[in-house]
């Protein structure tokens, strides 16, 4: 079957599989905690899309990728936000030799993954006065470091998280075929349109992990 013919069968779907390095997440202790997203596609033909336009694979640990929630009273974890500025370029939108880095493909019933990482960053106290850059970093390299982390403030001491994805997530915006196919297509003229019924996420298993953080006036977040 050539990427731009229609498939006769219905819509695929792309189960998710979610794991983790560690079981405790210990705000005390330099040990990240890797996470690791597995897509399958469940259908009889590949499909190529556009990484940036799927959170989950394009910035997981932000808003509208994974979802950490509290599984004694169900409450979300709230995820920053994350602003990303696109360079402007002569890129069409579509796959192109010059861009192909931007595309994933999946194919049916090979596993694909993508691995995330909550990890704690040895900081100084911020310097606000106005000083040379040199001077900056004599009193950075004089300054005692503490171990901070990113995206945490949300979580609370022994309680347990279950990671997940955000209801409705999928992909919405679509090609039939490998990238490579769709590529010689376009050599061709002949590429395939957009397919924009969204194939969505099934999660079928996730993780749960508990946090310990010594720090009560939560000190450890980072910013």
């Amino acid at each position: 079957m050539g990427p731009s013919q229609a498939p006769t069968t219905t819509t695929p779907s792309i189960s998710i599989c979610i794991s983790t390095s560690i079981s405790t997440l210990d705000l005390s202790l330099d040990i990240p905690l890797e996470i690791t997203i597995t897509l399958t596609l469940h259908s009889t033909y590949p499909i190529t899309f556009r990484k940036r336009t799927v959170p989950l694979l394009f910035t997981p640990l932000y808003k509208e990728g994974l979802t950490f929630t509290n599984i004694h009273n169900g409450e979300r974890v709230k995820r920053p936000k994350i602003q990303v500025c696109y360079i402007s370029s002569n890129d069409d939108g579509r796959p192109s030799e010059q861009y192909r880095q931007g595309w994933i493909t999946l194919l049916p019933e090979q596993p694909y993954t993508k691995e995330t990482t909550i990890r704690g960053t040895l900081t100084g106290a911020p310097i606000y006065l106005q000083v040379s850059f040199a001077e900056m970093k004599r009193i950075q390299e004089q300054q005692v470091k503490t171990l901070k982390w990113r995206g945490v403030s949300g979580f609370k001491d022994g309680q347990m998280y279950e990671i997940g994805v955000i209801e409705g997530a999928g992909v919405d915006k679509w090609m039939m075929g490998t990238l490579e196919e769709i590529l010689e297509a376009r050599k061709a003229n002949s590429m395939p349109d957009f397919q924009t019924e969204a194939i969505p996420f099934v999660v079928k298993e996730t993780k749960v992990f508990k946090v310990k953080r010594p720090d009560l006036d939560g000190h450890l977040n980072w910013p």
